[in-house]
Protein backbone atom coordinates (compact mmCIF):
# COMPACT_ATOMS: atom_id res chain seq x y z
CA UNK A 1 0.00 0.00 0.00
CA UNK A 2 1.49 3.38 -0.97
CA UNK A 3 2.02 5.93 1.76
CA UNK A 4 -0.21 8.95 2.14
CA UNK A 5 0.41 12.23 3.96
CA UNK A 6 -2.24 13.51 6.32
CA UNK A 7 -2.88 17.24 6.37
CA UNK A 8 -2.90 18.08 10.04
CA UNK A 9 -5.10 20.99 11.09
CA UNK A 10 -4.25 21.36 14.77
CA UNK A 11 -7.07 21.85 17.21
CA UNK A 12 -7.05 24.89 19.42
CA UNK A 13 -9.25 25.42 22.47
CA UNK A 14 -9.29 29.12 21.70
CA UNK A 15 -10.05 28.95 18.00
CA UNK A 16 -11.91 26.16 16.30
CA UNK A 17 -12.74 26.18 12.60
CA UNK A 18 -16.21 27.41 13.48
CA UNK A 19 -14.76 30.52 15.09
CA UNK A 20 -12.33 30.82 12.22
CA UNK A 21 -15.00 30.96 9.55
CA UNK A 22 -17.05 33.44 11.56
CA UNK A 23 -14.07 35.66 12.40
CA UNK A 24 -12.21 36.01 9.10
CA UNK A 25 -14.93 37.81 7.24
CA UNK A 26 -15.04 40.85 4.96
CA UNK A 27 -16.65 44.05 6.15
CA UNK A 28 -20.45 43.99 6.03
CA UNK A 29 -20.37 40.20 5.95
CA UNK A 30 -23.83 38.85 6.64
CA UNK A 31 -24.60 37.56 10.12
CA UNK A 32 -25.40 34.10 8.83
CA UNK A 33 -23.63 31.59 11.06
CA UNK A 34 -21.09 29.76 8.96
CA UNK A 35 -19.47 26.91 10.79
CA UNK A 36 -18.09 23.57 9.78
CA UNK A 37 -18.20 20.84 12.40
CA UNK A 38 -14.88 21.30 14.19
CA UNK A 39 -14.71 17.90 15.83
CA UNK A 40 -16.50 15.92 13.13
CA UNK A 41 -15.06 17.69 10.12
CA UNK A 42 -11.56 18.37 11.38
CA UNK A 43 -10.66 15.90 14.14
CA UNK A 44 -11.97 12.84 12.33
CA UNK A 45 -13.33 13.59 8.91
CA UNK A 46 -11.49 16.30 6.99
CA UNK A 47 -8.64 14.34 5.54
CA UNK A 48 -6.49 11.34 6.34
CA UNK A 49 -5.39 7.99 5.02
CA UNK A 50 -5.31 4.40 6.06
CA UNK A 51 -2.35 3.58 8.23
CA UNK A 52 -2.56 -0.18 8.12
CA UNK A 53 -4.73 -3.16 7.39
CA UNK A 54 -6.99 -2.49 10.36
CA UNK A 55 -7.92 0.88 8.86
CA UNK A 56 -8.59 -0.12 5.28
CA UNK A 57 -12.17 1.07 5.11
CA UNK A 58 -14.13 4.17 5.95
CA UNK A 59 -16.88 4.73 8.44
CA UNK A 60 -20.26 5.17 6.86
CA UNK A 61 -20.61 8.76 7.99
CA UNK A 62 -17.17 10.11 7.14
CA UNK A 63 -15.27 10.31 3.84
CA UNK A 64 -13.14 7.31 3.04
CA UNK A 65 -9.35 7.47 3.16
CA UNK A 66 -8.51 3.98 1.94
CA UNK A 67 -5.89 4.65 -0.70
CA UNK A 68 -5.20 1.23 -2.12
CA UNK A 69 -4.16 2.63 -5.45
CA UNK A 70 -1.67 5.36 -6.34
CA UNK A 71 -1.68 5.41 -10.13
CA UNK A 72 -4.38 5.53 -12.74
CA UNK A 73 -3.85 1.92 -13.84
CA UNK A 74 -3.69 0.65 -10.26
CA UNK A 75 -7.14 2.13 -9.66
CA UNK A 76 -8.70 0.02 -12.38
CA UNK A 77 -6.80 -3.05 -11.19
CA UNK A 78 -8.15 -2.43 -7.69
CA UNK A 79 -11.68 -2.13 -9.05
CA UNK A 80 -11.30 -5.32 -11.08
CA UNK A 81 -10.06 -7.30 -8.07
CA UNK A 82 -13.31 -6.55 -6.25
CA UNK A 83 -15.66 -7.74 -9.00
CA UNK A 84 -18.01 -10.32 -7.51
CA UNK A 85 -21.08 -10.77 -9.69
CA UNK A 86 -21.40 -13.97 -11.72
CA UNK A 87 -21.06 -13.69 -15.47
CA UNK A 88 -23.68 -15.58 -17.51
CA UNK A 89 -22.86 -19.08 -18.74
CA UNK A 90 -25.63 -19.72 -21.25
CA UNK A 91 -24.96 -18.66 -24.83
CA UNK A 92 -28.12 -16.57 -25.14
CA UNK A 93 -27.37 -14.72 -21.89
CA UNK A 94 -23.76 -14.06 -22.89
CA UNK A 95 -25.07 -12.62 -26.14
CA UNK A 96 -27.16 -10.12 -24.19
CA UNK A 97 -23.99 -8.88 -22.48
CA UNK A 98 -21.95 -8.88 -25.68
CA UNK A 99 -24.51 -6.65 -27.36
CA UNK A 100 -23.67 -3.86 -24.91
CA UNK A 101 -19.93 -4.58 -25.00
CA UNK A 102 -20.10 -3.91 -28.73
CA UNK A 103 -22.19 -0.79 -28.19
CA UNK A 104 -19.74 0.71 -25.72
CA UNK A 105 -16.71 -0.17 -27.87
CA UNK A 106 -18.37 1.53 -30.83
CA UNK A 107 -19.33 4.54 -28.67
CA UNK A 108 -16.38 4.86 -26.27
CA UNK A 109 -17.19 8.40 -25.12
CA UNK A 110 -20.32 7.10 -23.40
CA UNK A 111 -17.93 5.32 -21.03
CA UNK A 112 -14.87 7.57 -20.92
CA UNK A 113 -16.70 10.87 -20.42
CA UNK A 114 -18.75 9.40 -17.58
CA UNK A 115 -15.72 7.86 -15.88
CA UNK A 116 -13.88 11.16 -16.16
CA UNK A 117 -16.74 12.76 -14.21
CA UNK A 118 -16.41 9.99 -11.63
CA UNK A 119 -12.77 10.71 -10.78
CA UNK A 120 -13.34 13.09 -7.81
CA UNK A 121 -15.71 10.64 -6.13
CA UNK A 122 -14.07 7.31 -7.02
CA UNK A 123 -11.94 7.05 -3.87
CA UNK A 124 -14.95 7.39 -1.59
CA UNK A 125 -17.16 5.06 -3.59
CA UNK A 126 -14.58 2.29 -3.93
CA UNK A 127 -13.66 2.48 -0.26
CA UNK A 128 -17.31 2.32 0.77
CA UNK A 129 -17.89 -0.70 -1.44
CA UNK A 130 -14.84 -2.32 0.16
CA UNK A 131 -15.99 -1.49 3.67
CA UNK A 132 -19.44 -2.91 3.11
CA UNK A 133 -18.06 -5.93 1.23
CA UNK A 134 -20.23 -5.13 -1.78
CA UNK A 135 -19.20 -6.09 -5.34
CA UNK A 136 -17.42 -3.31 -7.20
CA UNK A 137 -19.65 -3.71 -10.26
CA UNK A 138 -21.99 -1.41 -8.31
CA UNK A 139 -19.55 1.40 -9.13
CA UNK A 140 -21.05 1.34 -12.65
CA UNK A 141 -24.62 1.97 -11.51
CA UNK A 142 -24.24 5.79 -11.55
CA UNK A 143 -22.71 5.53 -15.03
CA UNK A 144 -25.82 3.76 -16.29
CA UNK A 145 -28.19 5.94 -14.31
CA UNK A 146 -26.79 9.41 -14.92
CA UNK A 147 -23.37 9.31 -16.56
CA UNK A 148 -22.03 10.33 -13.12
CA UNK A 149 -23.74 13.71 -13.47
CA UNK A 150 -25.08 14.95 -10.14
CA UNK A 151 -27.24 17.48 -11.97
CA UNK A 152 -28.99 14.83 -14.06
CA UNK A 153 -32.80 14.77 -13.78
CA UNK A 154 -35.00 12.22 -15.50
CA UNK A 155 -38.41 12.99 -17.06
CA UNK A 156 -39.98 11.08 -14.17
CA UNK A 157 -38.28 13.29 -11.56
CA UNK A 158 -35.36 11.08 -10.50
CA UNK A 159 -32.26 13.12 -9.66
CA UNK A 160 -28.55 12.88 -8.85
CA UNK A 161 -25.91 10.38 -9.87
CA UNK A 162 -27.96 7.52 -8.38
CA UNK A 163 -31.26 8.85 -9.80
CA UNK A 164 -33.32 8.72 -6.62
CA UNK A 165 -37.04 9.35 -6.98
CA UNK A 166 -38.29 11.96 -4.48
CA UNK A 167 -40.10 9.52 -2.19
CA UNK A 168 -37.26 6.98 -2.08
CA UNK A 169 -34.74 9.74 -1.49
CA UNK A 170 -36.77 11.09 1.43
CA UNK A 171 -37.12 7.60 2.91
CA UNK A 172 -33.33 7.23 2.90
CA UNK A 173 -32.71 10.63 4.48
CA UNK A 174 -32.04 12.84 1.44
CA UNK A 175 -33.63 16.21 2.25
CA UNK A 176 -35.45 18.00 -0.56
CA UNK A 177 -36.53 21.62 -0.25
CA UNK A 178 -37.01 24.56 -2.59
CA UNK A 179 -33.34 25.51 -2.15
CA UNK A 180 -31.65 22.16 -1.53
CA UNK A 181 -31.86 18.66 -3.01
CA UNK A 182 -29.89 16.06 -1.06
CA UNK A 183 -30.23 13.60 -3.94
CA UNK A 184 -27.52 15.63 -5.67
CA UNK A 185 -25.11 15.49 -2.71
CA UNK A 186 -22.74 12.81 -3.99
CA UNK A 187 -21.55 11.70 -0.54
CA UNK A 188 -25.02 11.55 1.03
CA UNK A 189 -26.68 9.99 -2.01
CA UNK A 190 -23.95 7.36 -2.28
CA UNK A 191 -24.50 6.41 1.36
CA UNK A 192 -28.24 6.25 0.75
CA UNK A 193 -27.89 4.25 -2.47
CA UNK A 194 -25.63 1.67 -0.86
CA UNK A 195 -28.02 1.44 2.10
CA UNK A 196 -30.85 0.82 -0.37
CA UNK A 197 -28.87 -1.79 -2.30
CA UNK A 198 -28.03 -3.58 0.94
CA UNK A 199 -31.74 -3.62 1.79
CA UNK A 200 -32.54 -5.12 -1.60
CA UNK A 201 -29.84 -7.75 -1.16
CA UNK A 202 -31.30 -8.72 2.21
CA UNK A 203 -34.52 -9.47 0.34
CA UNK A 204 -33.27 -11.12 -2.88
CA UNK A 205 -29.88 -12.57 -1.85
CA UNK A 206 -28.72 -12.19 -5.47
CA UNK A 207 -26.88 -9.15 -6.80
CA UNK A 208 -28.28 -9.49 -10.32
CA UNK A 209 -31.82 -9.45 -8.95
CA UNK A 210 -30.81 -6.49 -6.76
CA UNK A 211 -29.77 -4.52 -9.84
CA UNK A 212 -33.01 -5.41 -11.59
CA UNK A 213 -34.99 -4.30 -8.53
CA UNK A 214 -33.05 -1.03 -8.31
CA UNK A 215 -34.03 -0.28 -11.90
CA UNK A 216 -37.51 -1.81 -12.16
CA UNK A 217 -38.74 -1.86 -8.56
CA UNK A 218 -38.53 -4.66 -6.05
CA UNK A 219 -42.25 -5.39 -6.21
CA UNK A 220 -42.13 -5.85 -9.97
CA UNK A 221 -39.15 -8.20 -9.75
CA UNK A 222 -40.79 -10.21 -6.97
CA UNK A 223 -43.96 -10.60 -9.06
CA UNK A 224 -41.93 -11.72 -12.08
CA UNK A 225 -40.20 -14.33 -9.92
CA UNK A 226 -43.52 -15.52 -8.54
CA UNK A 227 -44.96 -15.86 -12.07
CA UNK A 228 -41.99 -17.99 -13.12
CA UNK A 229 -42.25 -20.08 -9.99
CA UNK A 230 -45.92 -20.80 -10.67
CA UNK A 231 -45.01 -21.98 -14.17
CA UNK A 232 -42.23 -24.16 -12.82
CA UNK A 233 -39.61 -21.97 -14.52
CA UNK A 234 -36.32 -20.73 -13.11
CA UNK A 235 -36.38 -17.54 -11.06
CA UNK A 236 -32.85 -16.26 -11.72
CA UNK A 237 -32.43 -12.86 -13.37
CA UNK A 238 -31.74 -14.26 -16.84
CA UNK A 239 -35.02 -16.24 -16.82
CA UNK A 240 -37.35 -13.38 -15.84
CA UNK A 241 -39.60 -11.36 -18.12
CA UNK A 242 -39.10 -7.73 -17.10
CA UNK A 243 -39.36 -4.32 -18.72
CA UNK A 244 -37.10 -3.57 -21.67
CA UNK A 245 -34.97 -1.31 -19.48
CA UNK A 246 -34.62 -3.93 -16.77
CA UNK A 247 -33.84 -6.64 -19.32
CA UNK A 248 -30.90 -4.54 -20.47
CA UNK A 249 -29.82 -3.13 -17.11
CA UNK A 250 -27.75 -6.04 -15.81
CA UNK A 251 -26.17 -6.74 -19.23
CA UNK A 252 -25.00 -3.11 -19.33
CA UNK A 253 -23.35 -3.41 -15.91
CA UNK A 254 -21.64 -6.68 -16.84
CA UNK A 255 -20.56 -5.26 -20.20
CA UNK A 256 -18.79 -2.43 -18.37
CA UNK A 257 -17.15 -5.00 -16.13
CA UNK A 258 -15.90 -6.87 -19.19
CA UNK A 259 -14.49 -3.69 -20.73
CA UNK A 260 -12.71 -2.55 -17.55
CA UNK A 261 -11.48 -5.99 -16.52
CA UNK A 262 -9.92 -6.66 -19.91
CA UNK A 263 -8.96 -3.04 -20.72
CA UNK A 264 -10.99 -3.02 -23.91
CA UNK A 265 -10.90 0.81 -23.89
CA UNK A 266 -8.32 3.42 -22.95
CA UNK A 267 -9.69 4.27 -19.52
CA UNK A 268 -9.34 7.74 -17.97
CA UNK A 269 -7.26 8.11 -14.79
CA UNK A 270 -8.70 7.77 -11.30
CA UNK A 271 -6.11 9.69 -9.30
CA UNK A 272 -6.44 9.95 -5.52
CA UNK A 273 -4.77 13.36 -5.70
CA UNK A 274 -7.82 14.55 -7.66
CA UNK A 275 -10.30 13.20 -5.15
CA UNK A 276 -12.74 15.31 -3.19
CA UNK A 277 -12.82 15.64 0.60
CA UNK A 278 -16.25 15.55 2.23
CA UNK A 279 -16.66 17.58 5.42
CA UNK A 280 -19.79 16.80 7.50
CA UNK A 281 -21.57 19.98 8.57
CA UNK A 282 -23.15 20.90 11.87
CA UNK A 283 -24.20 24.39 10.77
CA UNK A 284 -24.87 26.08 7.45
CA UNK A 285 -21.92 27.13 5.32
CA UNK A 286 -21.67 29.68 2.52
CA UNK A 287 -19.71 28.67 -0.58
CA UNK A 288 -18.65 32.26 -1.23
CA UNK A 289 -16.90 32.36 2.13
CA UNK A 290 -15.33 28.95 1.55
CA UNK A 291 -14.05 30.16 -1.82
CA UNK A 292 -12.34 33.17 -0.25
CA UNK A 293 -10.70 31.04 2.44
CA UNK A 294 -9.51 28.18 0.24
CA UNK A 295 -8.85 30.07 -3.02
CA UNK A 296 -11.00 27.53 -4.82
CA UNK A 297 -13.05 29.27 -7.53
CA UNK A 298 -16.69 29.64 -6.58
CA UNK A 299 -17.79 27.99 -9.83
CA UNK A 300 -15.72 24.91 -8.95
CA UNK A 301 -17.24 24.76 -5.46
CA UNK A 302 -20.72 25.01 -6.96
CA UNK A 303 -19.89 22.17 -9.31
CA UNK A 304 -18.71 19.99 -6.43
CA UNK A 305 -21.72 20.90 -4.27
CA UNK A 306 -24.67 20.73 -6.67
CA UNK A 307 -27.26 19.93 -3.99
CA UNK A 308 -27.71 23.60 -3.13
CA UNK A 309 -29.55 25.93 -5.49
CA UNK A 310 -28.01 28.95 -3.71
CA UNK A 311 -24.56 29.50 -2.22
CA UNK A 312 -25.71 28.17 1.17
CA UNK A 313 -25.32 24.51 2.17
CA UNK A 314 -27.63 23.72 5.09
CA UNK A 315 -26.53 21.39 7.86
CA UNK A 316 -28.98 18.55 7.36
CA UNK A 317 -27.92 15.14 8.73
CA UNK A 318 -25.52 13.48 6.32
CA UNK A 319 -24.85 16.67 4.35
CA UNK A 320 -21.26 17.38 3.35
CA UNK A 321 -19.21 20.27 2.08
CA UNK A 322 -17.17 18.89 -0.82
CA UNK A 323 -13.70 20.38 -1.27
CA UNK A 324 -10.79 19.48 -3.57
CA UNK A 325 -8.10 17.69 -1.61
CA UNK A 326 -5.62 20.29 -2.87
CA UNK A 327 -7.51 23.01 -0.98
CA UNK A 328 -6.81 21.52 2.44
CA UNK A 329 -3.23 22.90 2.83
CA UNK A 330 -4.47 26.40 1.97
CA UNK A 331 -7.22 26.11 4.56
CA UNK A 332 -4.62 24.94 7.09
CA UNK A 333 -2.28 27.83 6.29
CA UNK A 334 -5.00 30.48 6.53
CA UNK A 335 -6.34 29.06 9.76
CA UNK A 336 -2.86 28.91 11.29
CA UNK A 337 -2.39 32.63 10.70
CA UNK A 338 -5.66 33.43 12.38
CA UNK A 339 -4.78 31.24 15.37
CA UNK A 340 -1.55 33.20 15.90
CA UNK A 341 -3.42 36.50 15.74
CA UNK A 342 -6.10 35.31 18.12
CA UNK A 343 -3.55 33.98 20.59
CA UNK A 344 -1.88 37.39 20.78
CA UNK A 345 -5.15 39.13 21.60
CA UNK A 346 -6.85 36.83 24.06
CA UNK A 347 -5.92 34.25 26.66
CA UNK A 348 -6.12 30.62 25.72
CA UNK A 349 -8.73 28.68 27.64
CA UNK A 350 -7.57 25.39 29.04
CA UNK A 351 -9.01 22.28 27.40
CA UNK A 352 -11.06 20.34 29.90
CA UNK A 353 -9.62 17.07 31.08
CA UNK A 354 -11.29 14.10 29.46
CA UNK A 355 -12.42 11.55 31.99
CA UNK A 356 -13.35 8.00 31.05
CA UNK A 357 -17.01 7.07 31.28
CA UNK A 358 -17.20 3.41 30.31
CA UNK A 359 -16.56 1.14 27.36
CA UNK A 360 -18.31 0.20 24.12
CA UNK A 361 -17.72 -2.96 22.08
CA UNK A 362 -18.09 -2.12 18.41
CA UNK A 363 -20.91 -3.95 16.63
CA UNK A 364 -21.30 -4.53 12.87
CA UNK A 365 -22.52 -1.31 11.27
CA UNK A 366 -21.35 0.92 14.13
CA UNK A 367 -19.76 4.25 13.26
CA UNK A 368 -17.85 6.63 15.51
CA UNK A 369 -20.52 9.25 14.90
CA UNK A 370 -23.31 6.88 15.83
CA UNK A 371 -21.49 5.67 18.96
CA UNK A 372 -20.91 9.25 20.09
CA UNK A 373 -24.58 10.10 19.55
CA UNK A 374 -25.76 6.95 21.33
CA UNK A 375 -23.83 7.71 24.51
CA UNK A 376 -24.19 11.48 24.33
CA UNK A 377 -20.44 12.05 24.18
CA UNK A 378 -18.29 14.41 22.15
CA UNK A 379 -17.12 12.86 18.86
CA UNK A 380 -13.70 14.53 18.99
CA UNK A 381 -13.14 13.37 22.57
CA UNK A 382 -14.19 9.85 21.61
CA UNK A 383 -11.43 9.83 19.00
CA UNK A 384 -8.91 11.47 21.30
CA UNK A 385 -9.41 9.18 24.30
CA UNK A 386 -8.91 6.15 22.02
CA UNK A 387 -5.91 7.66 20.19
CA UNK A 388 -7.73 7.39 16.86
CA UNK A 389 -6.28 9.38 13.95
CA UNK A 390 -8.47 11.28 11.52
CA UNK A 391 -10.21 8.92 9.13
CA UNK A 392 -9.80 6.00 11.53
CA UNK A 393 -12.21 3.12 11.22
CA UNK A 394 -13.64 0.70 13.72
CA UNK A 395 -13.97 -3.07 13.52
CA UNK A 396 -16.60 -5.33 15.10
CA UNK A 397 -15.35 -6.51 18.46
CA UNK A 398 -13.05 -3.52 18.97
CA UNK A 399 -13.24 -2.02 22.47
CA UNK A 400 -13.59 1.76 22.71
CA UNK A 401 -13.19 3.77 25.87
CA UNK A 402 -15.97 6.31 26.31
CA UNK A 403 -15.39 9.84 27.61
CA UNK A 404 -17.68 10.94 30.39
CA UNK A 405 -20.90 12.15 28.74
CA UNK A 406 -22.10 15.71 29.00
CA UNK A 407 -24.80 15.76 31.66
CA UNK A 408 -28.27 16.66 30.47
CA UNK A 409 -31.64 16.97 32.13
CA UNK A 410 -33.97 14.00 31.96
CA UNK A 411 -33.37 10.34 31.40
CA UNK A 412 -33.29 10.42 27.59
CA UNK A 413 -32.48 12.65 24.68
CA UNK A 414 -35.26 14.29 22.75
CA UNK A 415 -35.54 15.32 19.13
CA UNK A 416 -37.97 17.93 17.83
CA UNK A 417 -39.18 16.88 14.39
CA UNK A 418 -38.08 19.21 11.59
CA UNK A 419 -39.44 19.46 8.02
CA UNK A 420 -38.01 16.58 6.00
CA UNK A 421 -37.26 14.37 9.01
CA UNK A 422 -38.00 10.66 8.72
CA UNK A 423 -37.70 7.90 11.30
CA UNK A 424 -34.78 6.55 9.28
CA UNK A 425 -32.81 9.81 9.36
CA UNK A 426 -33.53 10.40 13.05
CA UNK A 427 -32.49 6.86 13.98
CA UNK A 428 -29.30 7.22 11.99
CA UNK A 429 -28.59 10.66 13.47
CA UNK A 430 -28.64 9.29 17.04
CA UNK A 431 -27.18 5.87 16.29
CA UNK A 432 -30.24 3.87 17.35
CA UNK A 433 -32.28 1.24 15.53
CA UNK A 434 -35.60 1.98 13.88
CA UNK A 435 -37.30 -0.61 16.07
CA UNK A 436 -35.91 0.96 19.25
CA UNK A 437 -37.02 4.42 18.12
CA UNK A 438 -40.52 3.18 17.29
CA UNK A 439 -40.80 1.28 20.58
CA UNK A 440 -39.64 4.25 22.66
CA UNK A 441 -42.33 6.43 21.08
CA UNK A 442 -45.04 3.78 20.51
CA UNK A 443 -45.02 4.45 16.76
CA UNK A 444 -46.22 1.75 14.38
CA UNK A 445 -46.15 3.64 11.07
CA UNK A 446 -43.81 6.13 9.42
CA UNK A 447 -45.82 9.37 9.59
CA UNK A 448 -44.31 12.20 11.65
CA UNK A 449 -45.66 15.63 12.53
CA UNK A 450 -43.38 18.65 12.36
CA UNK A 451 -42.90 20.22 15.79
CA UNK A 452 -43.60 17.07 17.81
CA UNK A 453 -40.89 15.67 20.07
CA UNK A 454 -39.51 12.16 19.91
CA UNK A 455 -37.75 10.41 22.79
CA UNK A 456 -34.40 8.99 21.75
CA UNK A 457 -33.71 5.71 23.56
CA UNK A 458 -30.40 5.32 25.37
Amino acid sequence: MPSCTQHKIPLSPSLGLAAYLSTVRPQRWSQLTITVALLVGISLGLVGCASGPSQSAATRDLPARDLRFSGEQDAWAHLSRQFGMPMPTRTADRARVQRYVDFYLNNPKVVTVSLTRAEPWAEYMLSELDRRKMPSELFFVPLIESGFSARATSPSGAAGIWQFMPATGSHYGLRQTAEFDGRRDVFASTDAALDYLETLYARFDDWLLVLAAYNFGQGNVARAMEANQQRGARTDYWSLQLSNDAMGYVPKILALREIVENRRLQLPPLRPSHSVVGIPLDQAVDLQRVASLTQVPLDELRQLNPATRTSIIPAYPGTHLALPRSAVPRLEQARGGLQAAAASNQPVAARRTISQGGEHIVQPGDTLWGIAARYGVDLGELGEINNLPRGATTSPGQRLSLPAPVQADGNSQQHRIQPGDTLYTIARLYGVTLDALRQANQISGDLLSVGETLAIPR
